[in-house]
């Protein structure tokens, strides 16, 4: 289940992106451990995501997280977040996955889905 994130968030933060669409989309190609990329809407890693990525910072809940290599520390869509220090589910294992917020419960919580991207 997602939880809900605090208001701030202390400890250091690193942005990296490759280039960037617009103000409100982010596109990375690889995020490293450790390294964090955010954005107001969706976020976009065409490589591996092994960092956070954190979608719809400004309240977005429709922003959604793609990655083509699925290892992240954690994301996050509007505030509601998952971390995968237990490990990850093996059917997103370094496998293409979208991720983002399902209202269809209450609470909302953050959906994985594998996607095919050939």
């Amino acid at each position: 289940m997602a939880s809900r994130a605090p208001d701030s968030l202390t400890g250091p933060s690193h942005a990296l992106a490759a280039s960037a669409r617009s103000a409100t989309e982010r596109q990375a190609c690889s995020v490293s451990a450790g390294a964090e990329v955010i954005a107001d809407g969706n976020v976009h890693v065409y490589g591996v995501l092994r960092g956070r990525a954190l979608a719809g910072a400004a309240g977005d809940t429709q922003a959604r997280i793609i990655s083509t290599c699925f290892e992240a520390e954690l994301v996050a869509v509007a505030g509601y977040y998952l971390t995968f220090e237990g490990g990850f589910p093996e059917e997103n294992r370094s496998k293409p996955t979208l991720i983002h917020l399902d209202h269809g419960t209450e609470p909302a919580v953050l959906r994985l889905k594998a996607i095919n991207i050939r």
